[in-house]
């Protein structure tokens, strides 16, 4: 951005405003690209994962030698296969898999925490696509409500992104930090103010008003764009 006494305010806030915009451009296209379905590159039990019913996927548990097999182009675990996936039975097939690991945490701590190619986990990819139900599972599960992955892009901000309050509120019950900065040091009250879509009202509401509850730190004020 240069020498900043040698140019106007305006100038500086300008290319602020421009580096992210084409940061959260990025992070869209990187999340588009990765839960892009590409079956004929795929195998039957990861097609299965994005597509089929969930009682096929019980059978093709069963003889599965590896739960944690990745796919050639963009690295996803069965995991993040069905979070990407299109199918009323998604949330079930979560609970499948899971039971498949048996008592093996670190099995299910691998496949929560693994990241696609581009830098997501398969939380990232369920709140992306807005499955609440399949969010809600993860969440069970044990994922980190608060993991950013190499992208530093936590899930609440994610929600933000998009507008989606419903998952605002299920990813703040469940403990997501409000004090979290994302790669652009934005707090989640700081994305919900730079995104003016819609629904902005009400998720800057629900993030002021827990903000108010917790007795957090304001002193950061949301910048206005």
């Amino acid at each position: 951005m240069g020498n900043y006494k040698s140019r106007p305010p305006s100038s500086c806030t300008d290319e602020l405003k421009k580096k992210i915009s084409e940061g959260y451009a990025v992070v869209r296209s990187r999340l588009n690209d990765d839960v892009k379905p590409r079956f004929d590159a795929w195998n039957t039990i990861q097609n299965t994962c994005f597509q089929g019913t969930a009682k096929t996927l019980e059978e093709q548990l069963k003889g599965v030698e590896s739960l944690d097999e990745r796919t050639e182009d963009h690295q996803l675990s069965l995991l993040h296969l069905i979070c990407a996936g299109h199918s009323e039975q998604q949330a079930e097939k979560i609970v499948q898999l899971f039971d498949a690991c048996g008592d093996d945490e670190a099995k299910k701590e691998m496949l929560l925490k693994h990241q696609s190619k581009n830098g997501f986990s398969a939380l990232h990819f369920a709140v992306y696509k807005g499955e609440t139900e399949t969010v809600e599972e993860l969440l069970a599960a044990g994922a980190d409500v608060d993991f950013g992955g190499r992208n530093k892009l936590p899930p609440l901000h994610l929600a933000v992104m998009c507008g989606n309050d419903e998952l605002v509120d299920r990813l703040i019950e469940h403990g997501a930090s409000l004090n979290a900065v994302d790669f652009v040091h934005f707090t989640p009250l700081h994305s919900a103010t730079y995104f003016a879509h819609e629904k902005v009202r009400n998720v800057k509401f629900k993030i002021t008003n827990c903000l108010k509850v917790y007795q957090l730190d304001l002193k950061r004020t949301a910048l206005l764009f």
